[in-house]
């Protein structure tokens, strides 16, 4: 069954949130810039989430719940799987 197609548009390009993953699995702290940019693909995969939410009640009557990744988890993840890019990590 096809709900629909949205798109979504994002802030960084892959290329950008990849590299951002780097700078976190190497890093001891976040860097200022890179917390903006952090909390930039956050708001981002917050907005895609809800905007699919909300296709899936409106068109199929389903009521979806999720969560979103803290800062922490992602930090982990990426230092536990290290070829992992965060583009496929959030």
């Amino acid at each position: 069954m096809v709900v629909g197609c949205i798109a979504v548009p994002r802030s960084l390009s892959t290329n950008q949130i990849d590299k951002l993953g780097a700078h976190l699995r190497g890093a001891s702290a976040i860097a200022p810039a890179d917390r903006v940019l952090l909390e930039r693909l956050l708001g981002d995969h917050a907005r895609a989430t809800a905007e699919v939410q909300q296709l899936l009640t409106d068109r199929l009557g389903l009521e979806t719940g999720s969560r979103v990744k803290r800062e922490a988890g992602i930090i982990e993840k990426l230092r536990r799987q290290p070829s992992l890019p965060l583009s496929r990590c959030t």
